[in-house]
C-alpha cells in the first residue's frame, strides 16, 4: 500500500473535516497527523462510501476520563484514528449511518469550537509571557540592530582578517540568536490571526440561531 503526506493548516474543523473525507472519496484514509501539521494518508485498495471522518476537539487532564470518552466514542461506532489525551483534535471513522453523529446540530459545534477557542488561548499564553520578558530584557529591539546579536567582544574595533575570522566565527551563533528572537513575535501572530479567525466562526455560528 502506498503511502502519502501533506502539510496543512486548519482553522475551521467543518473543513479540516471536509478535506479529510474529500481524501478518503479518493482512496487515501487518513492515518494520523504530526505536531506541525503534518497529514499521514494510507491509499485503500477499495473506497467504501459508507465510511466518513469525524474531528472533535478535547482535552483531558487525566488518563481515566480520557478513557472512558474513547470508550464511550468505540461504543457508539466511531473508531479513533489520532489524537492524544492533551492534544485536543481528535479523529475518528465511521459509518455515514451511523445514528449517533458527533456533531449533529448547529450547537454542538458551536460549543465544539469553544472548545477549540480555549485550546489556542491556552497555547497563547506562554507566548505571551515569554515576549514580555523578551521585551522588557530589550532582546526584541535587537531586531532592527541585528550588530547586537554579535556578543564578541571587540568584533567592531576589529579589522582586515582579524575582523573577518572574528565575524564569520560569530556568524552561526548571532543567525541563532536572531531566529530565537524573531520565533516568538511570528508566533503570536500566528496565534492571534488563528484565535480571530475561530471567533469570526463562532460569531456566525452564534448569528445562525438568532435567525
Amino acid at each position: 500500500m502506498r503511502e502519502k503526506k501533506k502539510w496543512k493548516i486548519f482553522v475551521s474543523l467543518d473543513k479540516e473535516e471536509a478535506w479529510l473525507n474529500k481524501q478518503l472519496e479518493n482512496g487515501w484514509r487518513f492515518t494520523g497527523i504530526t505536531a506541525m501539521g503534518r497529514y499521514k494518508f494510507r491509499e485503500v485498495e477499495a473506497v467504501d462510501r459508507d465510511k466518513v471522518i469525524r474531528v472533535d476537539y478535547r482535552k483531558f487532564e487525566k488518563t481515566a476520563p480520557y478513557s472512558d470518552y474513547l470508550q464511550f466514542m468505540e461504543d457508539a461506532g466511531w473508531k479513533h484514528l489520532a489524537g492524544k489525551k492533551d492534544s485536543g483534535t481528535h479523529y475518528y471513522i465511521g459509518s455515514k449511518s451511523n445514528q449517533m453523529e458527533l456533531y449533529s446540530d448547529d450547537d454542538s459545534k458551536l460549543e465544539r469550537d469553544k472548545r477549540l477557542r480555549k485550546g489556542y488561548a491556552m497555547s497563547m499564553l506562554p507566548i505571551l509571557v515569554i515576549y514580555y520578558v523578551l521585551f522588557e530584557k530589550g532582546s526584541l529591539s535587537a531586531i532592527t540592530n541585528p550588530s547586537q546579536f554579535f556578543l564578541t567582544p571587540g568584533l567592531w574595533e576589529k579589522t582586515g582578517s582579524a575582523f573577518t575570522k572574528a565575524f564569520l566565527f560569530e556568524l552561526p551563533f548571532a543567525g541563532m540568536r536572531l531566529v530565537f528572537a524573531l520565533l516568538f513575535p511570528i508566533l503570536l501572530i500566528f496565534f492571534g490571526v488563528t484565535l480571530a479567525k475561530i471567533q469570526w466562526n463562532i460569531s456566525q455560528r452564534e448569528k445562525s440561531k438568532m435567525l
